[in-house]
């Protein structure tokens, strides 16, 4: 029996060559041409190699290759060992991040009326917004003294309100506050300078006769709200919390696919648990930052009915949640609902990654019959219908979450399905990123979900089923385990499983494994194992 040790001087001498000699040297010079191997079955090392780079990310150990020289083949035992290994998490990790193209860096979640930076004169941090320094100072221009601010207004215990009778008023009333020092959410063992005004811990303050909680929009409009205790309300320039935010978000889809890809879930919950788990960082920005959201930003206020949990955001230990309502496992999580940000695109992706369907055009375009060349409605667009008659009625199932966002549109009295004031020429900055609002547009005045739910009406049940209906349908009709077979054997054999077009003599293959899928729990890594374990696997493509 050849060994390992063998077959690898063989072919320092072979190097895939029709004759070639080695020098002294140790370079190789040949006689002909390099041809490429002819189709054949991977030798036991050579599969080896495949099967650990591609479950485990690494090659084999000379060990592990020495193992096999008294062996004829690589032992079932060993890939068993493998799909069960740390790095075969970290492989499937890579391979679901190719689905789901998880890069939020460029989203912005940061409205500028709670981001601190420095001052101009750099004495302190101080929120940047133009607004909220008049609001404060009644000037844009002035910020805080280069004094620390010691007296506080004794009428409002705990609140830090600068007191008026300790702070600078110039000829014109413009005021000029001091600053204090406060340990930042993000780093409490590095106490900051924050100019006064700024560093307010007023939870709620009265606004045009209402009362506003300071972590709001409202709250923001009023210059006895400042950051909150321990700057809670406040992002800082860079990405001491926006960058940890968006890694925590990957983080967070990454750690759903370790559950669903490696066997603690079956795969389906992949698209329908309720669960996910939040750290730190995730809950506090839930809790204290969401809240005060931007109509022309990504718009993230939290559903009322969702659990949030109370922690520091330096706390890095992940917790699970029951999301409940209308989430669906990826589907629904930040990292998902932000990086595709319309319900089309949602809803393309899913049709992409799950029941790996494509919009391919046509090579000519020919208007349907009936059609109209600028209909309102996309679906009965000349040309345009073609794909959106499909596409419409599947992003309806995630017309109940914001688009560029992630809030759930379950509060009635913040987004009725109707609302008068938004049936106007010129809307609110809400209306017009919520609302049907030209007056002459179909349904002025509703929730752009509910827009034409009057001509389509399976629109509004799925609106209110939410996505994980969708992801439930292809699950029992048997869609779904096909197209992981289809994903899993393009990833592994490195082609298509041909079961359409021309060939189809892998059709039954592909049926005996959704079928096996679906029967062995959803087991990702029963199915990894029956497709490595195939002949298309393992030759020489």
């Amino acid at each position: 029996m050849t060994t390992w040790n063998q077959r690898r001087a063989g072919r320092l001498l072979g190097l895939g060559l029709a004759t070639a000699t080695l020098t002294s040297a140790g370079a190789v010079l040949a006689d002909d041409l390099a041809v490429c191997e002819a189709p054949h079955e991977l030798d036991k090392y050579e599969l080896l190699r495949r099967l650990s780079l591609d479950l485990r990310g690494k090659p084999p150990s000379i060990e592990e290759y020495n193992a096999l020289d008294a062996v004829d083949s690589v032992p079932a035992a060993a890939v068993q060992e493998y799909v069960e290994s740390p790095d075969f998490k970290g492989t499937m990790r890579r391979y679901h991040e190719a689905m789901f193209w998880p890069n939020v860096t460029p989203i912005k979640l940061r409205p500028t009326s709670i981001v601190l930076g420095k001052s101009k004169t750099e004495t302190a941090w101080r929120v940047s917004a133009a607004g909220r320094n008049n609001g404060y100072r009644g000037n844009a221009d002035i910020d805080c003294g280069s004094f620390e601010q010691k007296f506080f207004d004794p009428a409002f215990p705990g609140e830090f309100r600068p007191d008026p009778a300790h702070i600078q008023v110039d000829a014109q009333g413009n005021k000029q506050e001091g600053w204090r020092m406060v340990a930042p959410y993000w780093d409490p063992q590095n106490p900051i300078p924050v100019c006064a005004f700024d560093a307010q811990e007023v939870v709620s303050a009265k606004v045009k006769g209402n009362v506003a909680m300071c972590n709001t929009p409202l709250g923001v409009s009023s210059p006895e709200c400042g950051c909150g205790k321990d700057l809670a309300y406040c992002f800082p320039v860079g990405t001491a919390v926006d960058g940890v935010l968006k890694s925590s978000m990957r983080e967070q889809l990454d750690l759903l696919v370790d559950d669903a890809a490696t066997g603690a879930l079956p795969y389906t919950d992949l698209l329908l648990t309720t669960k996910a788990k939040e750290n730190g960082p995730l809950a506090f920005w839930k809790k204290n930052l969401a809240t005060n959201y931007s109509t022309s930003l990504t718009f993230n206020a939290p559903d009322p009915q969702e659990p949030i949990l109370d922690k520091a955001f330096t706390d890095a230990t992940w917790t699970e949640v029951d999301r409940g309502g209308k989430h669906a496992g990826v589907l629904t999580l930040p990292a998902y609902l932000l990086r595709f940000q319309t319900n089309k695109a949602r809803a393309n992706r899913f049709r992409i990654d799950f029941t790996c369907q494509y919009f391919v055009p046509p090579e000519k375009l020919s208007p349907a019959p009936g059609c109209d060349p600028v209909a309102e409605d996309i679906t009965q667009r000349c040309n345009c219908q073609y794909c959106h008659q499909t596409l419409e009625p599947l992003a309806s199932y995630f017309g109940g979450f914001a688009e560029a966002g992630t809030t759930i549109m379950s509060d009635t009295a913040l987004f009725p399905i109707t609302d008068s004031k938004c049936n106007s020429a010129k809307p609110s900055g809400f209306c017009g990123r919520f609302y049907a609002t030209q007056p002459d547009s179909h349904n002025a005045g509703t929730l752009l979900p509910y827009q034409f739910a009057d001509t389509h009406p399976e629109y509004e049940p799925r609106i209110k089923a939410g996505p994980r209906e969708l992801a439930q349908s292809i699950i029992d009709d048997g869609t779904f385990a096909q197209c992981t077979v289809k994903n899993l054997f393009y990833h592994f054999a490195g082609r298509d499983i041909r079961v359409e077009g021309a060939e189809t003599d892998e059709l039954e293959l592909m049926g005996q494994l959704a079928s096996g899928f679906a029967k062995n729990g959803y087991d990702m890594r029963w199915l990894v194992q029956q497709i490595v374990s195939l002949p298309q696997y393992r030759r020489v493509r």
